[in-house]
């Protein structure tokens, strides 16, 4: 490994593009990703490219050619070659196991799956081959395919180039990104699959839970807790103004307000994440590139007000969409007052680093944002407010990192952020709910709060 990182890196132009197309496409072909590194060659082709040895538009269209290509190979490998390559013992008794689980994700998740499966290197070498084999629509597999390998080369090209010198850091936290990742899929498909079973079983469910409710013990409980009970049946209603929805956004909001109240008791406390505060932005500026600089103050000024209203309004837009006009309007008002507020405790609240502000101005209406649209669609379209929610989260941490990365936010500005945000978000749906009439929802049990 240590050779191929040194011929990667001492090579320029035609050569490098060559060999850094060439790991890039046989990892995804024939499964001989399981042992070939085509990552971190694109990774350091970046690298290359900060070096002045190659070009960035080059790069990044080869690499994402070559893992086009390498992708339709393995499909077509896996649709031709695949179940004689899986019997063969060796590979049986090796790599059955994890076929087996990228075949239920794929057959679980379809397209998805080839467009995730890009960014973990497990699923990376085997999505393709299984797709083949589970004879998955070729037109539908290109079409992932080519967002997913155009977006995952033009990611590691450019981390490469933006961390030049600092590369093997930047590898050792992509690899654990990964690990995560895959680790999130595998949860993601225990998760939906056991949800499946039980919803399948709703009726022994519910019949066993009547044969609990009946025993002596718990009709004493519930006689003697009566009223509790009640309300909290009331809290838990899904359809209830003030009921489920409510309960939700009254815990947001308060472990919210604890995060903030943190952050800014340590800010004036001069304790724990104020002492972080110095040691973070002084790693960040040793090891960050001007390139990187750059391109942080830009993907700020993307996201921050006032240009980053476009955020807003898409989330006012699915907020109005999957629930009601109302809900769209909270979201656009839960940002702006975010974006009013954190400028107003900018000028007051000191910062324990010269230069940064606190909070982070746009992570503050970010947060609120995205709290205030999950909170008013998942009532009603739970798995359409769980994809935004993690749209979410992975905005939030681009836009903390690109603060960090440009000097503009220290670790606390951006924890006092998040907690600021998600208080007005998680607020604004409270208050919505807290106000409206006590009626329950149609086909809601009616019990008295």
């Amino acid at each position: 490994m240590a050779r191929l990182v040194d011929a990667i890196l001492n090579l320029s132009g035609p050569a490098a593009y060559g060999l850094v197309g060439l790991l890039a496409f046989g990892e995804a072909a024939a499964f001989v990703g399981l042992i070939l590194p085509g990552e971190l060659a694109v990774l350091l082709g970046g690298v290359v490219v900060s070096s002045g040895n190659a070009s960035l538009p080059v790069m990044i269209a080869v690499a994402s050619v070559a893992a086009i290509a390498g992708d339709s190979a393995g499909y077509e490998v896996g649709r031709h070659f695949g179940p004689r390559i899986l019997a063969w013992p060796p590979f049986h008794r090796r790599f059955a196991d994890k076929v087996a689980r990228a075949t239920a994700y794929l057959t679980d998740k379809g397209g998805r799956a080839v467009f995730l499966g890009r960014w973990t290197s497990l699923l990376r070498a085997l999505i393709p081959g299984v797709a083949g084999m589970a004879r998955m629509p070729y037109g539908r597999f290109l079409a992932f395919n080519v967002v997913g390998g155009v977006a995952w080369a033009t990611t590691f090209v450019m981390l490469g180039y933006l961390a030049g010198a600092s590369w093997r850091r930047v590898e050792r936290i992509a690899g654990r990104a990964s690990l995560i990742l895959l680790a999130l899929v595998v949860l993601a498909v225990v998760l939906r699959w056991t949800t499946r079973r039980l919803l399948a079983r709703t009726d022994q469910v519910r019949a066993r839970l009547d044969d609990v409710a009946a025993r002596p013990a718990m009709r004493w409980v519930a006689r003697r807790f009566s009223v509790p009970l009640a309300w909290a049946r009331a809290r838990t209603t899904p359809g209830a103004a003030r009921g489920l929805g409510w309960t939700l956004s009254l815990a947001v909001a308060g472990a919210a307000a604890w995060v903030a109240g943190i952050a800014v008791q340590d800010l004036f406390a001069r304790e724990e994440l104020f002492l972080l505060d110095r040691p973070v932005t002084t790693w960040i500026a040793t090891h960050t590139t001007p390139a990187a600089t750059q391109v942080a103050e830009v993907a700020v000024g993307v996201v921050s007000p006032p240009w980053g209203l476009w955020v807003v309004l898409v989330l006012a837009g699915l907020a109005r969409r999957w629930s009601d006009r109302a809900a769209g309007v909270r979201v656009v008002v839960a940002a702006v007052l975010a974006a009013a507020l954190a400028t107003g405790l900018q000028a007051l609240l000191p910062t324990s680093v010269a230069g940064t502000t606190f909070p982070s101005g746009s992570v503050t209406w970010l947060t609120a944002a995205f709290v205030a649209a999950v909170a008013a669609i998942g009532p009603r379209r739970l798995a359409t407010a769980i994809r935004v929610a993690g749209v979410g989260v992975g905005i939030l941490v681009l836009a903390a990192t690109a603060e960090l990365v440009a000097g503009d936010a220290t670790l606390s500005g951006i924890v006092g952020a998040v907690g600021i945000g998600g208080l007005l978000g998680a607020g604004g749906e409270l208050t919505s709910r807290t106000l409206a009439p006590r009626t329950p929802t149609i086909g809601s049990p009616t019990v008295s709060a």
